[in-house]
């Protein structure tokens, strides 16, 4: 019991940790007319789904949802 208690905590720790774990974010952007379109971005963390969705935010505005 105490064996799968530390490799669920060791897998926790390692998906926030590192990378190596990918997550769906969910992208949310609003043009200049107020049309709202949405993507799903697959990524290791939040910072780095962040920056991919405010890549798209050159032209929108663009914000993780």
């Amino acid at each position: 019991m105490k064996k799968a208690l530390i490799a669920v905590l060791f897998a926790a720790v390692a998906c926030t940790t590192f990378t190596s774990c990918r997550r769906t974010y969910y992208c949310e952007c609003i043009d200049y007319k107020g049309n709202v379109t949405q993507f799903a971005i697959e990524s290791g963390n939040k910072i780095q789904a962040r920056n991919k969705c405010d890549q798209k935010g050159a032209v929108n505005n663009c914000d993780i949802k």
